[in-house]
């Protein structure tokens, strides 16, 4: 970068200041470009108080090449751009101006914004837009189990998930959750159903099939691991999710739209005020 932008690094300096105890002098320059100084308590203020002697030499390094490079790059814009392209005070001051407006409505909506959502409210959002809670893929209800495919209770596992289905068969939870590697029950809860043919390693496309057709239990022998699954519910590609799914979703985007509307209503009330005042005047021409 030529001898008026030399870098010292100073690496004695630095593995002195870093292992040793002995107070260093107030002011202590550890790298140099030009006029900038990096001072060695600009740095220590960062290395973590547990780390090692080594550690705190690695981080100090990293540390200078870090700020070395942000001096050297801003020099080189310098260098390599025009008078216009290093202007940069326009952007300055629309960054700055957009970040006060933001802090501002951020304030506000933090003041103003009502987050009790009732399940009055979250229904009746429900059922006015149910063209967008389609299903995009599929959903399913019913166990995942994963077993060592050299277990002994492989086909006592096998066994269980094959009958679970019919009334008066013993429930596979508690045994299931002795035997198996990893299981997971989701009778209760709908699931996305690529997400189930990825914990089943299946292509999705050939489990939604399967379905299609009846099949109710799955099984992939992938060594070391055999895996199963068995489903007690399934609503199909491009049919209306239930609400419970939909849940948290639809309480995310009514809070939403009410954000949205209260910053509208604010930056209303903002422009109001200030034609009434004649702050803002509007010439027409």
């Amino acid at each position: 970068m030529g001898k008026f932008y030399t870098i010292f690094l100073l690496a004695a300096s630095l593995l002195t200041g870093c292992c040793s105890k002995e107070s260093e002098p107030e002011g202590d320059v550890i790298a140099q470009i030009g006029d900038s100084k990096l001072y060695r308590e600009d740095v220590q203020r960062f290395i973590p108080a547990t780390s090692t002697g080594e550690d705190s030499v690695n981080f100090t390094r990293r540390y200078i090449n870090s700020w070395a490079l942000n001096k050297l790059l801003v020099i080189e814009a310098q260098r390599r751009l025009s008078k216009e392209e290093r202007d940069v005070a326009a952007l300055v001051e629309e960054y700055k101006n957009q970040l006060l407006i933001y802090r501002l409505e951020n304030r506000y909506i933090e003041q103003q914004l009502d987050t009790l959502v009732t399940r009055d409210e979250q229904e009746s959002y429900y059922k006015s837009r149910q063209d967008e809670f389609k299903t995009k893929e599929g959903l399913v209800k019913g166990w995942t189990v994963t077993m060592h495919g050299g277990s002994p209770l492989l086909a006592k596992v096998r066994s269980l998930l094959l009958q679970s289905g019919n009334e008066g068969n013993e429930n596979p939870e508690e045994f299931l959750y002795n035997a198996a590697y990893k299981y997971h029950n989701f009778t209760e809860n709908w699931i996305d159903i690529s997400t189930v043919a990825r914990d089943m390693e299946i292509d999705t496309a050939t489990l939604l099939h399967g379905i299609r057709n009846g099949n109710v239990f799955f099984e992939n022998s992938d060594p070391p691991f055999c895996r199963f699954l068995y489903v007690t519910d399934f609503i199909g590609k491009g049919e209306l999710s239930p609400f419970e799914y939909n849940a948290e979703r639809i309480e995310s985007q009514i809070l939403s739209n009410r954000k949205l509307k209260l910053l509208s209503d604010f930056h209303h009330k903002i422009l109001n005020k200030a034609l009434d005042n004649r702050d803002l005047k509007i010439i027409e021409k």
